[in-house]
């Protein structure tokens, strides 16, 4: 996961040479605390690499440069590993925008809270 100067993760106790297994803190809400828009505006925000301010949820492709085919591929790795969906080949080929990723995912079960 990329970071920006104000993401820069935090340690606890700010121990010099990194944390301990397990002691990184981020100065982003822990994943289980995160609603899934949240979820899903970083994984979009990292995977783009956009400017976290860019983002709303009538996103289009063409309205972001890096996502071309690679792009869809990445997408499809983080929502998987981000929501537990694997998108078959049809729905990665017919997302078009950040609200094309909620329905397929709400189709799935998982809530986004708009």
């Amino acid at each position: 996961m990329r970071y920006g100067p104000a993401l820069a993760p935090k340690w606890k106790g700010g121990q010099p040479g990194g944390p301990k297994h397990g002691e990184q803190i981020s100065a982003l809400a822990p994943a289980n605390l995160m609603t899934n828009t949240e979820k899903l505006i970083d994984l979009v925000v990292d995977v783009f690499l956009i400017d976290p301010r860019e983002f709303h949820l009538d996103l289009r492709r063409e309205q972001i440069e890096t996502w071309d085919s690679l792009g869809v591929v990445s997408l499809a790795v983080g929502v998987q590993e981000t929501f537990g969906h694997h998108f078959t080949q049809d729905e990665a080929m017919g997302i078009t925008g950040i609200r094309d990723i909620i329905k397929v995912l709400q189709a799935r079960g998982i809530s986004f809270d708009e």
